[in-house]
């Protein structure tokens, strides 16, 4: 058992002696969760019914919350960080260059193979994410060679995270800036010709304006032209304020617990490995024995047999 306890341990004192020392960095966010639309912030019963714009009063600045973990070890974001310079042995270098050693290719096929391999390899083994749907509060933790690496790719996974939110939502917010600057052409277009239709009405009838029936035409077509302005004033308000949203560069992710910085490796975990390698060699010392013996004891048997 003694022998067979140094023999795991040797093997276990080599596999640590070559092994890279992996270092982790771990932060904690939580994703902030804007005021609804501001086309129901408008108008009392809200703009958004009024325009019959199919826009739903609980979309946010940001996702669902459920979404970010996907977005964090996603291949867009691991192909991004491959890409991207970090510093390491006082020189930068791109992650997949550190990753893999500055390892040369044959050719740009051969590159692209081992570049997809090492992008599912970070977004699966290097990149770790839990979120808890009761909080919403999201774990991201990241393995790699130099502590100082772990927190920088770290703090870049956050900021890349920011910044493809932001991307889609720029898009969004695009998209219905278009459509209110339509809206907008077309409601002054309508104040336009209804104020031309008062003005030609009021002047081909001044004569006989006192008449009921006049009057209530006259009634109605500024009826219109009210509701017409009311409409081209809130519309130009709404189209200010998503002016105004969409150059909106705030985070959203609030950092509770900022990327960490390692004061010892977290990979191999030495304690760990070397108890359960003595208790493996004192396990087969036990049993090795006693399995030789009842090997020996059939031999024999069948000889005499």
């Amino acid at each position: 058992m003694f022998i067979s306890a140094l023999f795991f341990l040797g093997i276990n004192t080599i596999y640590i002696f070559f092994t890279d020392k992996l270092y982790e960095s771990n932060a904690v966010v939580l994703p902030i969760s804007s005021s609804s639309n501001p086309l129901d912030n408008i108008g009392g019963a809200g703009l958004g019914s009024l325009l019959n714009l199919n826009i739903d009063s609980s979309q946010k600045t940001s996702f669902n919350p459920d979404i970010y973990p996907l977005i964090i070890s996603s291949k867009k974001m691991s192909d991004k960080l491959l890409n991207k310079n970090f510093n390491y042995n006082n020189t930068s270098k791109t992650l997949f260059s550190i990753l893999t050693k500055n390892k040369s290719f044959k050719d740009d096929k051969n590159r692209k193979k081992h570049f997809d391999k090492v992008s599912k390899n970070l977004r699966q083994k290097t990149i770790n994410v839990s979120h808890n749907q009761f909080t919403d509060i999201i774990k991201v933790s990241v393995t790699s060679y130099s502590p100082e690496l772990a927190k920088d790719l770290l703090d870049s996974i956050i900021f890349e995270t920011q910044l493809i939110n932001n991307q889609i939502f720029d898009q969004k917010e695009k998209e219905k800036l278009i459509f209110l600057k339509s809206r907008l052409i077309e409601v002054k277009n309508d104040v336009d010709a209804l104020d031309n239709s008062l003005v030609d009405f009021m002047e081909k009838n001044r004569l006989n304006i006192n008449s009921p029936l006049l009057s209530l035409e006259k009634d109605r077509i500024q009826r219109e032209l009210d509701i017409k302005k009311s409409l081209l004033i809130s519309l130009t308000q709404q189209n200010e304020l998503l002016s105004i949203q969409s150059k909106d560069n705030s985070s959203i992710l609030y950092i509770m617990d900022p990327p960490s910085l390692a004061s010892k490796h977290a990979h191999p975990k030495i304690f760990l490995l070397s108890f359960f390698s003595i208790f493996l060699g004192l396990l087969s010392g036990f049993f090795i024995p006693v399995i030789f013996d009842i090997y020996n004891k059939y031999i024999r048997n069948s000889n005499i047999s």
